[in-house]
């Protein structure tokens, strides 16, 4: 009885000391509403601001996404900011996908009303903000790399301007 106890006490014991070095990865869901996207569109002000109305049950949504990643990874993030924004139902579902796909730039779950407010009838949508802040871009449907990338670069400070 007592090598059970023991035997007992150790997996215990090895099972707490997994858990403090081996801790489980937890996605912290946060909520964008109306004012904290204007907000953050505004804190911005000096960078080309790309939002991304997606969501993970979106075939052209998760096409886009790649395009994406690989704009944040060539653009400085003080040139080009880019926010994601999931209409997703399910909190764990779009947590485990940011997680999972290792998407490299701030995503947030749309406050519930957040759609109406903007009058986003579709997804994928894309709204693109100059370095003043102003909206440039309202694009709905799936925009390819090769078309998007031409029109951010054209916003950068010091690209030439075309009248």
């Amino acid at each position: 009885m007592r090598s059970r106890s023991l035997g007992i006490l150790a997996l215990t014991l090895s099972l707490v000391l997994f858990a403090t070095v081996c801790p489980a990865q937890k996605t912290e869901v946060r909520r964008m509403d109306y004012d904290g996207l204007m907000d953050y569109i505004i804190d911005c002000k000096g960078a080309i601001v790309l939002v991304n109305f997606w969501a993970t049950w979106c075939g052209p949504c998760l096409k886009e996404l790649p395009g994406l990643m690989l704009l944040r990874e060539e653009i400085p993030e003080d040139k080009l900011r880019i926010v994601g924004v999931s209409l997703d139902y399910d909190p764990k579902t779009f947590a485990s996908y940011v997680a999972k796909k290792k998407i490299n730039f701030p995503n947030y779950l749309a406050a519930p009303d957040l759609m109406d407010l903007l009058e986003i009838q579709s997804i994928p949508k894309m709204l693109l903000f100059d370095c003043d802040g102003m909206e440039i871009i309202s694009h709905e449907g799936y925009i390819p790399l090769e078309e998007l990338r031409p029109k951010i670069e054209a916003l950068l400070p010091g690209a030439a301007k075309t009248e």
